[in-house]
C-alpha cells in the first residue's frame, strides 16, 4: 500500500501513530485523539512552525498506527512504545528502573522488613521512594539496632524451634522462631516500627515514654531501661529530617529547567511532611520541546506498573491533557491523584525550592558537557576525524589460544560509558588463534545488524591493536558495502619502540599510544599527557575489562586452561596479578622478559620461568 493510500484509509479512532524513516527505523511516536486528523498534519504542504517537528517531517518515509479503544489507553500504549523504541524526536527517560522501598510485611504471622523495588498489591506495608539509596540504608540500620525485628526469611516462624539464630545471641533479633516473644509484644514492635516509617515520631515517642514509666512501675526496671535507650536513639534520629510541611502529606514534586536544547527535571520525594529523596534526570538534546510537552512525556514515562504514584503531584508548569494524565496516575494508583501547579503558600515554596535545585544541576551538568565537548574536538583536531566522535564503539578479542574467544564492544557518548550499549560476542567461524580473523568476524556481525535495522551509527569506530587488526576491521567494513570514505575508524596500540621522535626530541615511548588510520602508513604518536588521548585509552581499557571478563567467564564454565596454569610459583593470586597488568593472556605471551620483571612484587625468578615456558611453547607450536 502506498503512502497516499494508507493517508487516505486512515481511521478517526483513538490510538497511536508510529513514524519511521526511509531505513523503517522508527523515529517519533505520538498519540492522537483521531489519527486522520493528526498523522495527515505532518504531510501538508505548509511547513511546520515547530522547527524540531519540520525537521522531522522531511524525514518521514513510513508511518504505522494502531487503534485503541480510548484516549486513555492510547496515552499509556505511546509511553510503552517510546521505551521500546526510543525514537530520535521523543525525548527518552533513560533512568527507568523502579526505586528502592522498605517493604514491612504485615501481611505475614510475624513481619519482618526489607528491601524491595517493586510494589506490589500483597497486604504488605511500603515506604518510600529513597533515592538516593545511603538514607534507606543507614534507617534500616537504625531500625535493626533499636527493634529487634526479625531479619530471616525462614518459613514457619512461631514454630519453636530448639534454639533461634545467631541474629538472637548477638541481640539483633527479639527471637520469635523460639518463641523467645510473645505474638504481643513483637505486634507492638511492629506498630512501633510502623509509626517511625511514618513519620510519627512525636506520638511514637509520646507512646513509648508510657509504656516506659508503667514498666517502671511494675519494677521491671531492665526493660525499662531498654526503652528509655530507644527513645534517646529516636530524638537524635529524627532531629536532622527536615519538615517540609505540618500537613504530613505525600507528594512528588517535579520541576523542569531548560537552557537551549539541553534540559534538567527535577524529582523530589515527599513522604509525611519529610523529605526522603530526590531524583536528577538530565537530557542533553531535547531539541525544541518545550517545558510542559517535556513534563507531560516525563510523567508517562516515570510512573510506570510497581511505582509509587503519591495522593498528589505538583509541576512547574501546566501540562497539556492534565485531566487525562490524572486519569492515567489514577489508573496506576488505584484512587484519585491531582495533578497540579502550585502558585502560592508552602505548595510554591517547595517548588521553587526543586527549581533552584534543577537550574544549578542544568548549569552544572552544561559546564561538564562543555567540558567534555573540548575534549571530543580535541581528539578530532589531533586525528583529523570527519565529524566530532560525540559517539565512540570500541572493539577488544579475547581468547586462550584460540580457546573459548569472544569479542567486546563497548559505547561511550559525550566521554561517558553507556553500559546499555555495552555488547559481547562469542566466536563462531574462526576455529584457531587468530586475532585479526576474529576480529573481522565481530565487527561484521556489529555492523550487519545495525544496516538491517537502520540503526544510526557511531561517530567513531576503534579497534584494540595496530595495523593487523584494523585492516581486519576495515575489510569488514568494506565488505558490507557500507561508505568507507565517510567513516571514521582508528586502531590504537601502546607504542614498544624506545627513543621514539615526539615533540622535537628524543624520549622513552612505552608510554605513549600509536593511534593507526586506514591509508597512512605511519601511526600518529600521541603525548600521554592529552585530554583526547586519556579518554581513547580509557575507552580501550574499558573494551578489554569487558571482553576479559567475558572470557573468563567462558574460561570458568567449560574449564579452560591458561598458559600459566602449569608454570611453578604461578597460583590464582599471582594470575590475576599477570592479568590486570597486561590486561590479557595474549599480552603475556607477547610480552618480554624485562616487561615481566616490571610486574609489582614478581620475583625474577618467576618471570624468567613465565618467559622460559611461554617462549619454549611459542617454539614447539611454531611451523616446522
Amino acid at each position: 500500500m502506498t503512502l497516499e493510500e494508507k493517508l487516505k484509509n486512515l481511521s478517526d479512532r483513538p490510538g497511536v501513530y508510529m513514524m519511521k524513516n526511509a531505513k523503517g527505523r522508527v523515529i517519533y511516536v505520538g498519540k492522537a485523539k483521531s489519527l486522520a486528523n493528526r498523522v495527515r498534519s505532518y504531510f501538508q504542504s505548509t511547513p511546520d512552525p515547530d522547527p524540531r517537528k519540520a525537521q522531522m517531517a522531511g524525514l518521514i518515509a513510513d508511518f504505522e498506527t494502531i487503534v485503541t479503544a480510548s484516549e486513555m489507553e492510547a496515552f499509556i500504549l505511546e509511553s510503552n512504545l517510546i521505551k521500546k523504541h526510543k525514537p530520535r524526536y521523543n525525548v527518552v527517560l533513560r533512568d527507568d528502573k523502579n526505586y528502592p522501598y522498605l517493604k514491612l510485611s504485615i501481611n505475614e504471622e510475624f513481619p519482618a522488613l526489607s528491601v524491595v523495588r517493586k510494589i506490589e498489591k500483597d497486604g504488605a506495608l511500603y515506604f518510600g521512594p529513597y533515592v538516593p539509596t545511603t538514607p534507606m540504608w543507614e534507617t534500616l540500620k537504625f531500625i535493626n539496632r533499636v527493634f529487634n525485628m526479625r531479619k530471616c526469611r525462614r518459613k514457619g516462624v512461631g514454630q519453636k524451634l530448639e534454639r533461634p539464630c545467631l541474629q538472637f545471641e548477638m541481640k539483633r533479633c527479639s527471637g520469635p522462631c523460639g518463641e523467645m516473644i510473645t505474638k504481643e509484644e513483637y505486634w507492638k514492635m511492629v506498630e512501633d516500627v510502623r509509626m517511625f516509617l511514618s513519620g510519627r515520631d512525636r506520638e511514637l515517642i509520646r507512646n513509648l515514654e508510657t509504656r516506659m514509666e508503667e514498666t517502671a512501675d511494675a519494677r521491671n526496671f531492665e526493660a525499662a531501661a531498654n526503652i528509655r535507650d530507644r527513645i534517646r536513639a529516636l530524638k537524635t534520629a529524627t532531629q536532622s529530617q527536615r519538615i517540609i510541611s505540618p500537613r504530613m502529606e505525600d507528594r512528588d514534586v517535579i520541576a523542569v529547567a531548560k537552557e537551549g536544547s539541553a534540559a534538567d527535571i527535577q524529582a523530589l520525594f515527599i513522604r509525611k511532611g519529610k523529605i526522603i529523596g530526590r531524583k536528577d534526570f538530565y537530557f542533553s538534546d531535547a531539541l525544541e520541546m518545550p517545558e510542559d510537552e517535556l513534563l507531560s512525556n516525563f510523567i508517562k514515562q516515570f510512573y510506570t506498573e510497581g511505582r509509587e504514584v503519591p495522593p498528589e503531584a505538583l509541576i512547574s508548569h501546566e501540562i497539556p491533557e492534565r485531566g487525562l494524565a490524572e486519569e492515567f496516575l489514577r489508573e496506576m494508583r488505584g484512587k484519585n491523584v491531582s495533578l497540579y501547579s502550585p502558585q502560592r503558600g508552602r505548595g510554591r515554596q517547595v517548588m521553587d525550592m526543586a527549581l533552584d535545585n534543577a537550574r544549578e544541576s542544568l548549569r552544572q551538568n552544561l559546564e561538564t558537557e562543555s567540558g567534555r565537548e573540548l575534549t571530543l574536538m580535541a581528539l578530532k583536531s589531533e586525528l583529523r576525524l570527519r565529524k566530532l566522535p560525540r559517539r565512540i564503539e570500541a572493539f577488544d578479542i579475547s581468547n586462550t589460544g584460540g580457546a573459548e574467544a569472544c569479542g567486546s564492544m563497548v559505547s561511550f557518548e559525550m566521554c561517558r560509558p553507556v553500559k546499555s550499549g555495552y555488547r559481547h560476542f562469542n566466536i563462531k567461524t574462526v576455529p584457531e588463534a587468530n586475532d585479526f580473523a576474529m576480529m573481522k568476524e565481530v565487527v561484521t556481525r556489529r555492523y550487519r545488524r545495525l544496516m538491517e535495522e537502520g540503526t544510526e551509527w557511531p561517530d567513531l569506530i576503534m579497534v584494540d591493536g595496530g595495523k593487523g587488526q584494523l585492516s581486519a576491521a576495515f575489510e569488514a567494513l568494506r565488505d558490507l558495502g557500507s561508505d568507507t570514505d565517510k567513516i571514521d575508524i582508528v586502531g590504537l596500540a601502546k607504542a614498544k619502540e624506545k627513543g621514539l621522535k615526539f615533540g622535537g626530541g628524543i624520549r622513552e615511548a612505552s608510554s605513549y599510544e600509536r593511534v593507526y588510520k586506514p591509508g597512512e602508513s605511519e601511526a600518529r604518536v600521541l603525548s600521554p599527557t592529552s585530554a583526547a588521548v586519556n579518554l581513547l585509552a580509557a575507552v580501550r581499557d574499558e573494551s578489554h575489562r569487558f571482553a576479559i571478563t567475558q572470557h573468563r567467564k567462558l574460561r570458568q564454565k567449560k574449564g579452560i586452561s591458561s598458559p600459566l596454569d602449569n608454570i611453578q610459583g604461578i597460583g590464582k593470586k599471582r594470575k590475576m596479578q599477570l592479568l590486570r597488568h597486561f590486561g590479557s593472556f595474549r599480552a603475556i605471551r607477547e610480552a618480554a622478559l624485562e616487561d615481566l620483571e616490571k610486574v609489582p612484587k614478581l620475583p625474577k625468578k618467576v618471570a624468567e620461568e613465565i618467559f622460559g615456558k611461554l617462549n619454549k611453547n611459542r617454539s614447539d607450536n611454531a611451523p616446522g
